[in-house]
């Protein structure tokens, strides 16, 4: 009787120790499973973050006031090719420009806001890889009596007055 106490002892020792590993196994589950949750939370929120902003934009892209002025590719890049979308009550404006060519590191997209007064600059950008590029301007008095807008190649970062050859125009300047 003695050694199936002692047997039935062991036993219980061995069911006690793989039960303690057991929950420290799911206690350790469970902790990963709520870092991920946490996660994947804070993902949701910067993805919801993200959707509220590109929908401001497409309303201001879209809205019915807004009006859209497009800068087509000179001699230099005829290929090339931009739209502005200009909300004339807030004054804030948007630059999506395509096929342009990249350039190099020390060199950069300016765009002009040309009027009674001269050139003025408006911003600088550099296109993606596929040509592609975004200028967000929200200065209202950047565009108010512009005649012409108009991009060159500038160095970086930027220059007062343009110094390159005008690639995309809106017009005659």
């Amino acid at each position: 009787m003695i050694l199936f106490y002692v047997i039935a002892g062991v036993g219980l020792d061995e069911v006690g120790a793989q039960f303690y590993r057991l929950a420290n196994e799911r206690n350790r589950l469970l902790e990963g499973i709520e870092r991920m949750n946490e996660a994947r939370s804070a993902d949701a929120d910067s993805a919801r973050e993200r959707i509220a902003a590109l929908q401001e934009k497409l309303e201001f892209v879209g809205g019915p006031g807004s009006a859209v002025h497009p800068l087509v590719g000179t001699q230099a890049v005829p290929q090339a090719g931009a739209r502005v979308f200009l909300d004339p009550v807030t004054g804030r404006a948007i630059l999506f420009a395509y096929d342009l060519p990249v350039l190099s590191v020390d060199q950069l997209y300016e765009l002009w806001a040309i009027g009674p007064a001269g050139p003025r600059p408006a911003g600088v950008f550099r296109p993606d890889d596929s040509g592609r590029g975004r200028l967000e301007i929200e200065d209202p008095d950047l565009l108010r009596n512009v005649q012409v807008l108009a991009v060159t190649v500038e160095p970086a970062p930027g220059t007062e007055r343009p110094t390159g050859e005008i690639i995309l125009s809106s017009g005659r300047s």
